[in-house]
């Protein structure tokens, strides 16, 4: 009919299977057999399908074992998107695949390796930050990209606890797309595919946004005396019941203002008590922190505590004397 046209696809655009209707085979022309049908279903339903036939838009192979096309009119598509600056598109359904890791949509890891690498320095300890991590894409890409440059860009990637939609995803042990993301990150740094490549002194943290390890405390504005008592109870034992060393470390730490990579070192001189120090390497900072019950001065000797180091306690765990001693020595603060 004189129309200028190319030839595409119709096979069925989405990740998920398409409706029954969607596999109806078409019969060739010739041969009188049916020929492909997409692994994922026509792009049309068997009515379309139909009318394309009827209107001679759809084109056939030499014989049955060439899937079908349909004919993209020019004058139909006079206008288009301006194609990406970047020569890739599409998403990495093939590379988590080969890695073992279910998820649909994945974000092409060459693009955000291109994007991070216009957009940071190897040697400024860039960080980035994507806030809705998925399958942590962004992570892949920085580990990739810091091994192939020998940068030292560290990432943070935030992503909500929800479960995954695929009950196929549940059964393979993802309870949460966070999960999914974790995994990721493991297996990108133990390597992955027909010739893994481990990268040695890598690692990464992982944090849960949770409540306050430290009792809250309530304006009082009744007239219950055991609501007023109990209240005044917090000044006796500031932490919740059930807490974790870890946790109250980490807590500290934000209210200090440091930085959540600073290292925790055991302070193996000190015997009688334990005493962890933690440095924020990247403000060249550090403090003490004992979690004990009770501390014993005398036990505090091997760290020669100065005028400008910071020591942090229970503030039940001295009594007003061993305060005022332990102050002159050394940046006094309870908790």
């Amino acid at each position: 009919k004189g129309q200028v046209y190319r030839l595409v696809s119709m096979a069925w655009p989405n990740k998920k299977k398409a409706p029954e209707d969607y596999f109806v085979p078409l019969i060739h022309p010739v041969t009188g057999k049916p020929c492909p049908v997409p692994k994922r279903g026509w792009r049309y339903p068997t009515k379309t399908m139909q009318e394309l036939l009827a209107n001679g838009e759809i084109v056939f192979g030499p014989d049955e074992k060439t899937q079908p096309q349909r004919k993209y009119l020019l004058k139909d598509n006079m206008e288009e998107n301006i194609p990406s600056v970047i020569s890739y598109g599409g998403s990495d359904d093939d590379l988590l695949e080969a890695m073992g890791i279910p998820f649909d949509n994945p974000k092409p890891v060459f693009i955000v390796k291109q994007l991070i690498k216009a957009a940071t320095n190897p040697t400024t300890n860039d960080i980035i930050i994507d806030f809705f991590a998925g399958s942590c894409t962004t992570a892949h890409a920085v580990l990739e990209l810091n091994a192939e440059d020998g940068g030292n860009r560290q990432f943070i990637m935030v992503e909500l606890p929800v479960p995954p939609e695929e009950p196929s995803v549940i059964e393979a042990g993802f309870a949460t797309i966070a999960e999914i993301g974790k995994e990721r990150i493991r297996r990108v740094i133990r390597g992955y595919g027909e010739n893994p490549q481990p990268m040695e002194g890598v690692g990464f943290k992982v944090f849960k946004l949770a409540p306050s390890n430290f009792k809250q405390w309530e304006d009082y504005t009744g007239n219950n005396p055991d609501e007023y008592l109990e209240q005044l109870s917090l000044f006796q034992n500031t932490l919740v019941d059930g807490y974790r060393d870890i946790d109250i470390i980490y807590e500290v730490i934000l209210k200090e203002g440091y930085d959540l990579n600073s290292r925790i070192e055991r302070v193996e001189s000190v015997t009688a008590n334990t005493v962890f120090h933690i440095t924020d390497p990247m403000r060249n900072q550090a403090f003490y922190l004992c979690l004990d019950e009770k501390v014993y001065i005398d036990a505090l000797e091997p760290l020669a505590l100065k005028e400008d180091d910071l020591f942090i306690c229970l503030d039940t765990a001295l009594d007003d004397t061993a305060k005022a001693n332990l102050a002159l020595q050394c940046r006094l603060k309870t908790i």
